[in-house]
């Protein structure tokens, strides 16, 4: 790809995300259908993969931080009612968070990984199951807050 694709591609991802952020969706179960399939995704996609135990978790420390994120995301999410049903759509403080994000979780994974000598095998050999983790995470730690938060909202949706 010639290097100016490459900022250009770069944009593209982040204003589809933030996009996707910022939609309005209906407020249901199915909020948890999505990170159930990344996470899951990831564990089927690493499960014949040879990971060492410090990677192991450094990618569920990955994880973990995704469903904090997710957690803050879900806070700073508006949940309202659009005519007779409950909608959820995310704000820009928690676009934002997502955004930061990015190169905290990052370097913690790479950090660790260099300061303590871990080998990132598996993150090499399929580099996405670290991405869907993470995002999984996030997708996760939000569904949970908003169905804690909105649990009469969520049950009453159909999905």
């Amino acid at each position: 790809m010639p290097a100016i694709l490459s900022p250009i591609v770069i944009s593209l991802l982040f204003l589809l995300m933030l996009r996707s952020q910022l939609k309005t969706r209906l407020l249901s179960a199915r909020l948890f259908v999505l990170p159930m399939l990344l996470l899951g995704g990831a564990l089927a996609a690493s499960s014949g993969a040879e990971a060492g135990e410090g990677e192991g978790i450094l990618l569920l420390l990955e994880a973990l931080m995704g469903i904090g994120i997710g957690l803050l995301q879900g806070h700073l999410s508006l949940i309202f009612q659009e005519g007779s049903v409950w909608v959820i759509r995310g704000s820009v403080a928690g676009a934002a968070v997502w955004l930061f994000s990015i190169p905290l979780r990052l370097g913690i994974e790479l950090g660790a990984a260099s300061a303590f000598g871990i080998p990132m095998e598996l993150s090499h050999e399929l580099p996405f199951v670290p991405y869907l983790l993470g995002i999984g995470g996030i997708f996760l730690g939000r569904a949970l807050l908003v169905a804690l938060r909105y649990p009469r909202q969520m049950a009453h949706q159909s999905i």
